[in-house]
């Protein structure tokens, strides 16, 4: 047999046995195409839409019936929203010589503190705080309260009143921050007596911001007396305790009498 003819029937017998055994070669050779991602489930989509639409309907509908009612009901209208965020709180920062469970504790420290020239003022918050002296800026506060064993007491200063009625807002006006001021004029007569002890100044000083106050809260005192408003009432009810605690203060003035008399009128107005 020639090599020729050989070959020729060698070939087409190893064809047929490869053609006898089938298999299927599950090598992926298109690994680098990207597969086809899961689409997004529209009924999905446009509920997640109408929350949303829904949540910003609801926004609106609150910020337009806020606005509307400070535009109704309040004095100073839409921008009186807009003060209310722009306050900052103030305070009276007062030093406290110790926190007491029993009144007896507290009034011995507050007796023995009185002779040094302390308010000895005892303010019970769940617990009676022997209060010995007032400051209205913090930083002030506490460079005393480092050279000290006592602690910070903070009194809040009140906002003013909402709800004047509009016949009684010029008396108002005049007398609103009078309690400020008369704070700022009683740590100025304390500073009198505690730096150069100078009490015939200090007293000038003392009578003179008592005047004043009763000047600035006379208008007021006496129109409220024929408005029922309780805001109102009970505005007039504070400003009458603070103008008699200046009358204690002008029969007695000294250092711990004028700490005692402003921590309180801080407290009664707050």
């Amino acid at each position: 047999m020639l090599y020729g003819e050989f070959k020729k029937q060698f070939n087409k017998e190893t064809d047929n046995y490869v053609s006898d055994y089938k298999f299927d070669d599950k090598r992926n050779f298109n690994s680098n195409k990207p597969q086809n991602k899961q689409k997004p489930n529209p009924k999905k989509s446009k509920k997640l839409l109408k929350i949303i639409i829904i949540l910003v309907l609801i926004i609106i509908t609150v910020a337009c019936a806020t606005l509307l009612y400070f535009e109704l009901f309040n004095e100073q209208g839409i921008s009186a929203i807009f003060s209310y965020f722009s306050k900052k709180t103030e305070y009276i920062y007062c030093l406290s010589a110790g926190s007491f469970d029993s009144l007896e504790k507290a009034v011995t420290v507050a007796d023995n503190l009185k002779s040094k020239g302390c308010a000895g003022y005892i303010h019970y918050n769940g617990a009676f705080n022997v209060l010995v002296s007032f400051y209205l800026d913090e930083k002030i506060a506490l460079e005393v309260q480092e050279k000290s064993n006592y602690t910070i007491f903070k009194i809040f200063v009140s906002s003013p009143i909402k709800d004047i009625p509009s016949t009684l807002k010029g008396e108002y006006d005049k007398c609103k921050n009078f309690d400020k001021e008369l704070l700022n004029s009683l740590y100025e007569a304390s500073k009198l007596l505690e730096n150069n002890k100078n009490l015939e100044q200090a007293t000038q000083h003392v009578n003179s911001c008592i005047t004043k106050a009763k000047e600035q809260t006379k208008d007021f005192l006496s129109a409220s007396k024929n408005i029922s408003v309780l805001n109102v009432q009970k505005y007039s009810s504070k400003i009458n305790s603070a103008l008699q605690e200046l009358d204690n203060l002008k029969s007695n003035i000294t250092l711990s009498k004028i700490r005692f008399s402003a921590i309180f009128i801080a407290i009664v107005m707050a």
